[in-house]
């Protein structure tokens, strides 16, 4: 198995003893893939062609080269430990930290999306991304940050929670990336399928590996002698990351970077708010509240089976796909094209109007 890493030679060693840690600590029932593990850089995990007028499903990566495709059933999608994030806490619907991978690009996380501009060569502009299984130690949420920083859910369901039945509807031809967040560490797999026209793909079950437990906190029984942790005022950094993931243009950070104190630094990443001692103690510590939440998570995983609601013939109306395209997203540009001809044309006009108006007051004076 090869490890494709930007960090530097030891990182694939270490990662690799982390994983076998992790794999003789807990029983883990979905073995990784054999092949390569990417855990940075460019990845398009659902890519859609249409060779010889066939819909398939891959994947694409620019980690080892440009544009490389591979089967998908043999890469390992790595999500590090320094994933590990408080920004989601703040979102209703997620209230937790999670392993986050943002929307907008981090250089030091990996960077899933997807793309389906490939198979429109063979007629497949409406594309569903059908989630056939998700299997995994804890939940999956999928959602885009659009502009202002507001979270939209990207699935027909329009849950923020990823499981399986789920479809993932790209209206239009398109390259884009949103925000994964994985709730706890282990092997996270999701079987997919892409669908247009009446026709459907080869199915690929995609392997995640998330995490090693370094850093989500633990179970209450074992940090009930833990310090206390300061909750007034924890949000303002994770609020703050979270909103750089918003794809506007006018945003210069990639987000999540804002809730580590430091690229280096675990400890900086690991909880966000320093232990802080407590005058009187009567503020519930923090580990509990996280024991809570992931109590409540299994006792309603059962339930977190969807049928898919997509129909042969539904597609979003030309108003909503618009919408849609105008909230921000990463995509390849080619939709931004008509935007940019509008306001190149505004602006010459304003000049020209500028331009005549000053001519105008010379010729009077």
């Amino acid at each position: 198995m090869n490890f494709i890493s930007h960090r530097t030679a030891a990182a694939p060693v270490a990662a690799t003893a982390s994983l076998s840690l992790m794999l003789m600590a807990s029983p883990v029932p979905t073995a990784l893939a054999e092949g390569e593990v990417f855990d940075s850089g460019h990845v398009d995990a659902f890519y859609v062609t249409a060779p010889d007028g066939e819909l398939t499903l891959s994947l694409k990566e620019d980690i080892t080269g440009s544009g490389v495709v591979h089967p998908g059933n043999d890469v390992t999608l790595k999500v590090t430990e320094e994933a590990w994030n408080d920004a989601t806490e703040r979102i209703d619907g997620i209230g937790t930290p999670t392993y986050y991978l943002p929307q907008t690009q981090d250089s030091s996380l990996l960077w899933p999306g997807w793309d389906t501009q490939p198979a429109q060569s063979a007629g497949y502009k409406d594309v569903d991304l059908e989630f056939v299984e998700v299997t995994g130690p804890g939940d999956i949420f999928v959602f885009e940050t659009a502009g202002f920083g507001d979270i939209q859910p990207v699935t027909v369901e329009g849950a923020l929670d990823l499981v399986s039945g789920d479809v993932i509807n790209q209206a239009y031809p398109a390259h884009r990336h949103v925000n994964w967040a994985f709730t706890d560490p282990g092997i996270y797999t999701m079987t997919v399928q892409a669908v247009s026209n009446g026709d459907a793909s080869n199915q690929v079950t995609y392997t995640w590996d998330v995490g090693d437990g370094e850093m989500a906190p633990q179970d209450s029984s074992e940090t009930e002698h833990e310090p206390d942790r300061a909750e007034d005022g924890a949000g303002h950094g994770e609020d703050a990351a979270l909103s750089d993931a918003s794809p506007n243009p006018q945003s210069s950070s990639a987000s999540g970077g804002e809730s580590r104190s430091s690229s280096g630094s675990s400890q900086g990443m690991a909880s966000g708010p320093a232990p802080a001692a407590s005058a009187k103690g009567t503020h519930k510590p923090k580990e509990t509240k996280d024991s809570a939440n992931r109590k409540e998570r299994t006792n309603r995983k059962e339930h977190k089976d969807r049928k898919a609601a997509r129909t042969g013939t539904t597609s979003p109306s030309a108003e909503n796909v618009e919408t849609v395209a105008a909230s921000g997203y990463y995509d390849s540009g080619q939709n931004l094209l008509p935007w940019g001809i509008g306001i190149l044309g505004l602006g010459m006009l304003v000049l020209g109007l500028a331009v005549a108006r000053l001519a105008l007051a010379r010729s009077r004076d």
